[in-house]
């Protein structure tokens, strides 16, 4: 009996779970189904180059009603440009305090991003769009628009790994797979920081 009353409560759990996830997925896809968040931003940063979800948690009234509901919505927006950014294969820049992915709609450029230190928060600075390419096209996001090279680097990636698994089954040791990977990243990144330096000399 108990064994079966465990088991109902685990299924209720994961049920509550899983409806807390459709949730959320939904509120996620509701925001970025129109401008109207990016619009509010837009508006919100005339005054405030740079802002953080924690900034009002104790002064609310230094903000309006609506503006408090939009900045509480601001991981709602850092999630669904991070999961378009998973899916294009388009990784966020450091920065000394956490990480941000970078997001423009015409020329208006932000910086949308979490910041983990005593606890999580997320930020929002507004920064200039001078290569295009470096930014998500908030259109992208909003149409869910798969990037033209998003395939063709899926099936390279599928062809290492089945190489990857091959070597293995091969008899090549994991631990020999896994430093030649880590070496050969350490090259490249030694090469990028080559080129880094060169650009800076000249």
């Amino acid at each position: 009996m108990k064994t079966l009353k465990t088991k109902e409560q685990i299924e209720q759990w994961l049920q509550e779970c899983m409806n807390e996830e459709n949730e959320l997925q939904g509120k996620m896809a509701n925001l970025i189904s129109n401008a109207d968040y990016f619009s509010w931003l837009i508006r919100f940063t005339q005054e405030r180059k740079f802002f953080t979800s924690d900034d009002w948690l104790y002064s609310h009234d230094q903000i309006s009603e609506h503006d408090r509901e939009k900045v509480d919505q601001l991981y709602l927006f850092y999630e669904s440009v991070a999961q378009h950014a998973e899916r294009n294969h388009i990784y966020p820049s450091p920065c000394s305090y956490g990480s941000f992915y970078k997001v423009r709609w015409n020329k208006i450029g932000f910086g949308i991003g979490i910041s983990v230190g005593q606890g999580t928060a997320f930020f929002c600075c507004r920064i200039p769009v001078e290569n295009n390419s470096e930014f998500i096209d908030f259109n992208d996001l909003m149409t869910h628009r798969k990037q033209g090279y998003v395939d063709q680097m899926n099936h390279q990636l599928e062809s290492l790994s089945m190489l990857i698994l091959k070597m293995y089954e091969s008899g090549i040791p994991m631990e020999a797979i896994k430093n030649t990977l880590k070496n050969t990243i350490q090259e490249i990144n030694h090469r990028q920081e080559n080129k880094l330096e060169i650009l800076r000399k000249n």
